[in-house]
């Protein structure tokens, strides 16, 4: 359980800093702040990759290897981002929201495997 709630409480608040601080909010700059949320996700994946490798918990020859899949897939999911923040702008939601959703399950996949592959590399 505590594999969830981590990553969750650290998820939660780089969101709401990066929202809240030093700004007045309005509605566009939280829609913003939602289409970024991948990003955070799939970077939070890629860190407990990394920090599975280091801790010697994996091969190096594997951990390198789904090391260099999760920055493939980090690059995807900016990418995707990016192009949400465009359609957002040219009032194209539906397009957007399908983007994002793409986007969502990509980062929100990496995020499972990581915390599984760092869960099994404990025991």
């Amino acid at each position: 359980m505590i594999e969830i709630l981590l990553p969750s409480a650290i998820l939660l608040l780089a969101f709401l800093l990066k929202l809240f601080i030093n700004r007045s909010v309005k509605a566009p700059d939280v829609i913003k702040s939602i289409l970024e949320l991948p990003v955070d996700i799939v970077f939070l994946a890629l860190s407990l990759i990394a920090a599975t490798i280091i801790s010697g918990q994996l091969e190096v020859e594997v951990g390198l290897v789904l090391f260099i899949c999760y920055i493939v897939g980090a690059v995807f999911v900016v990418i995707m981002w990016r192009n949400s923040e465009k359609l957002f702008e040219a009032d194209r939601h539906m397009t957007m929201i399908c983007a994002f959703g793409f986007s969502l399950l990509l980062c929100v996949t990496c995020l499972y495997y990581a915390v599984v592959t760092l869960s099994g590399a404990n025991q």
